[in-house]
């Protein structure tokens, strides 16, 4: 009986997890792939996109019945259910390291694919690893029809993988918000949290900023400087607590917290400043491009496959980026070298001593008119 009961809370409380939906799918030229990818619309013209999104988490009931009667039941099969019932022209995704969105392209070759990277990627930290193993079995790559990316060594590196068109952009996000030139704190500093509280091996991965935000709280100490700390998420979501408190933990660590509202632009709080710290985050490398002096501490260590990683800035570049860009030893003498050696020169000066590190890391297409010449293009054929 006890056997029966848990089996029934399992199945229940993974049926809470899906957002059901009862309304049959209308065709429409575009169909956007996972939740995440709703921030493309903007490229779109609102009529040409499909209300509804091929998600994993959204569970669309016309669309399963018609897959259970093929007796088969997969995320993938319910894509290829879906995919077949709309046949739009566009399939577009913002979850840019979902192996399957790369398979379903075999299926209908009639349908143009195309990835926006999301993220910077690293090469133990991400999906390298089932590519890998999906090409070792198959012998074969994967498939979409453009990938708009970060930059051409990114796009070199999969396409061992995966076959497309790449389309250099940078950071999609990015490109929407306008560079500014004006800096109303260029003394201070901001660290830009990246802090998720219900990683599983939370611990081990933010040993680093452990380690280095304390010293760097004495250094603002001693020189007279603020620290603010730009949380991950808004002062609404529930892991906006724990992050907090995260930081609280840390013995002998001052600083400021900015409350970060859902409406708020982050680019616009990132703008306020003109010294950034950072591990290795996604807006530290957009805060190059949006002429930040950036400081990076790229030395978090992990595991794989039993050896000890480290992600390497500017991955998959070979990169001998100048030692006053980022840091490679954690100690007191040397992180405090390190902030004083960047802090106290000018922006145009600290640009020319470390352009070649990063110049060709990060691009920036203004309004994202690459990827909207592309959808204008296939739209109308």
């Amino acid at each position: 009986m006890k056997n029966k009961f848990k089996l029934f809370y399992l199945i229940l409380n993974n049926l809470l997890k899906f957002e059901f939906c009862f309304n049959w799918p209308y065709r429409s030229n575009v169909l956007l792939y996972s939740r995440d990818t709703k921030i493309l619309t903007k490229v779109f013209n609102k009529d040409s996109i499909n209300k509804l999104i091929l998600d994993r988490n959204i569970i669309n009931i016309f669309m399963l019945i018609l897959t259970l009667l093929k007796f088969r039941l997969s995320f993938f099969e319910y894509c290829k259910t879906y995919i077949k019932i709309l046949n739009p022209k566009i399939i577009i995704t913002r979850t840019d390291n979902d192996i399957n969105f790369y398979k379903l392209k075999y299926f209908f070759p009639d349908v143009k694919f195309i990835s926006v990277q999301n993220g910077y990627r690293f090469q133990g930290r991400d999906w390298f690893q089932d590519l890998e193993k999906n090409y070792k079995k198959t012998k074969k790559k994967l498939t979409t029809d453009y990938l708009f990316c970060f930059n051409k060594y990114y796009a070199n590196y999969l396409n061992k993988y995966v076959s497309f068109i790449p389309i250099i952009i940078g950071s999609y996000k990015n490109n929407f918000e306008k560079l500014k030139k004006n800096v109303t704190n260029k003394k201070d500093l901001l660290f830009i949290s990246q802090i998720n509280p219900y990683r599983n091996d939370f611990k081990k991965f933010y040993s680093l900023e452990k380690k280095i935000l304390p010293i760097i709280s004495q250094y603002c100490k001693k020189k007279k400087l603020k620290l603010f700390i730009l949380p991950r998420g808004s002062a609404a979501e529930a892991n906006y607590i724990k992050e907090l408190a995260f930081y609280k933990s840390l013995p002998n660590f001052t600083f400021n917290f900015i409350n970060r509202k859902k409406k708020d632009n982050v680019y616009q709080i990132l703008d306020r400043f003109l010294n950034i710290l950072t591990v290795d985050s996604t807006l530290g490398y957009e805060a190059l491009r949006r002429r930040k002096k950036v400081f990076f501490f790229h030395l978090r260590k992990f595991s794989l496959n039993g050896r000890i990683m480290e992600d390497k800035f500017a991955w998959p570049k070979e990169n001998k980026a100048n030692k006053n860009f980022f840091i490679k030893k954690i100690d007191k003498g040397s992180i405090f070298k390190f902030l004083s050696l960047n802090i106290k020169i000018k922006y145009s000066e600290w640009l020319k001593r470390n352009k070649f590190s990063f110049s060709d890391v990060i691009h920036y297409d203004n309004q994202n008119t690459k990827l909207k010449k592309l959808i204008k293009n296939l739209l109308s054929n």
